[in-house]
């Protein structure tokens, strides 16, 4: 999947802000939006008595569609972004575990 000028363009503005792309809610809380390197970078807190993890997913989802990161779901298993992205998570959730994982093309 190729990103257009427009997805392109998202993407570097939130990475030159420090948030790569992609985005998720942080499961322990459900509100906290966090940044491809598992950062808190925005926090949904509803107006009212809105439902905040569904609020946050929502947020996730379309802050991802304007950087063109496919959902986890959509990419295929052996297309390349999404074993690179299999490859970064990994790596990062062993740095977190105080491991060193490698590996990778």
């Amino acid at each position: 999947m190729s990103r257009t000028d427009r997805q392109a363009a998202t993407a570097a503005v939130l990475m030159a802000l420090g948030a790569p792309a992609p985005f998720w809610p942080l499961t322990t809380s459900g509100r906290q939006i966090c940044d491809a390197q598992g950062r808190p970078f925005l926090f949904a807190i509803p107006s009212d008595d809105r439902d905040a993890v569904e609020l946050a997913r929502v947020v996730s989802r379309l802050l991802n569609e304007a950087c063109g990161v496919p959902e986890a779901g959509v990419a295929a298993p052996l297309d390349p972004d999404h074993l690179d992205a299999v490859r970064e998570e990994t790596e990062r959730a062993g740095r977190q575990m105080g491991r060193r994982v490698g590996g990778g093309r």
